[in-house]
């Protein structure tokens, strides 16, 4: 009976932190996804010294989250996205538009593959 009770609680425990794990994951990718949306914007209009504000505002939200986000996902991906953040401040730095936007949607693609990944089914379970 006791190794019962232990293995229920154990499973309750890995659902709630399966389910905190993929609630934070979604806040973040989704904060990632809005930042994202309004540096393309800014970069559309080619207003770069805003740009080059929010890329840096960007970069500093993925520093705050990276290291939480690498518990719950494989590092590789986030080390990809910021690296591809870094491009992206030169790139508008240097007013480069169609590099800029190359970036900007290399991240996005980057952040709807993790969003992707961590959905559950079973695809993901296998």
């Amino acid at each position: 009976m006791k190794k019962m009770i232990i293995s229920i609680i154990a499973f309750i425990c890995l659902i709630l932190s399966m389910n905190f794990s993929l609630k934070y994951l979604n806040n973040v990718t989704m904060e990632l996804e809005s930042k994202n949306d309004l540096l393309e914007e800014l970069i559309v209009n080619e207003d770069w010294d805003k740009s080059y504000d929010e890329v840096i505002s960007l970069l500093d939200f993925i520093d705050e989250n990276s290291t939480k986000m690498s518990i719950f996902i494989n590092h590789q991906e986030i080390n990809s996205i910021e690296s591809e953040v870094f491009k992206l401040t030169q790139y508008v730095k240097s007013k480069t538009y169609d590099e800029s936007l190359a970036s900007i949607h290399y991240i996005k693609f980057s952040v709807k593959n993790i969003n992707r990944l961590q959905k559950i089914n079973i695809e993901n379970i296998f």
